[in-house]
C-alpha cells in the first residue's frame, strides 16, 4: 500500500530519490558481504586507514551496546518517517539527502535483522570503525543541516 502511494507520485525527483537509495543500499550491502566473507584486516595507510572487520550491536561510537531490538525499532520508525516526509514534501533540494539517510538506515537495519549486528569495516584509526550506510546517514544529515542553515541565514548580496 505504501509503495503504491509512493510510486503514484513519482516524477523525476522521485526517480532520483529511489536511484540514490538503491545505489547506496546495494553498495553498502555488497561491501558488507565481501567484508563478512573475507574478514579483512588490511592497512591501507599505516596508522591512519585500514579495512578491519568488526560488528556493532550498538549505535554510533559504540553507544547503546546490545540494544539491537530498540535500535532496529528506531531505524524502522526513521525509515517510515523518511518515506512519509518525502511523499508529503517532495522538495528537490533535500530529496537526495533524505535518500542517503533512508538508504543508510535500511542498510544497517538489514544487518541487524539478518546478522544481529551491524557490520563495520572502514577504520580511520582516530575514529570509530564505520560503514557505507553510516557515511550515507552522516552526509545526509549534514546536507540537511546546511540547507536548513542556509535557508534561515540567506547570504546578502550587494
Amino acid at each position: 500500500m505504501v509503495a503504491t502511494l509512493l510510486f503514484n507520485r513519482l516524477n523525476r525527483s522521485f526517480y532520483l530519490f529511489y536511484i540514490i537509495l538503491a545505489a547506496v543500499l546495494i553498495c553498502d550491502q555488497l561491501s558488507k558481504s565481501v567484508v563478512r566473507h573475507y574478514q579483512p584486516n588490511i592497512n591501507i595507510i599505516p596508522k591512519i586507514l585500514s579495512l578491519t572487520y568488526t560488528t556493532n550491536t550498538g549505535a554510533s561510537f559504540g553507544i547503546l551496546q546490545n540494544m539491537n531490538t530498540i535500535l532496529l525499532l528506531i531505524s524502522i520508525a526513521v525509515i517510515i518517517g523518511m518515506f512519509i516526509h518525502v511523499y508529503n514534501h517532495p522538495d528537490k533540494k533535500t530529496l537526495h539527502f533524505f535518500a542517503l539517510i533512508t538508504a543508510g538506515a535500511l542498510g544497517n537495519s538489514i544487518d541487524r535483522i539478518l546478522y544481529g549486528a551491524v557490520t563495520d569495516f572502514i577504520n580511520f584509526h582516530f575514529w570509530p570503525t564505520f560503514n557505507i550506510a553510516d557515511s550515507a546517514i552522516t552526509i545526509g544529515v549534514i546536507g540537511l543541516l546546511i540547507i536548513n542553515w542556509n535557508s534561515k541565514n540567506p547570504t546578502k548580496t550587494l
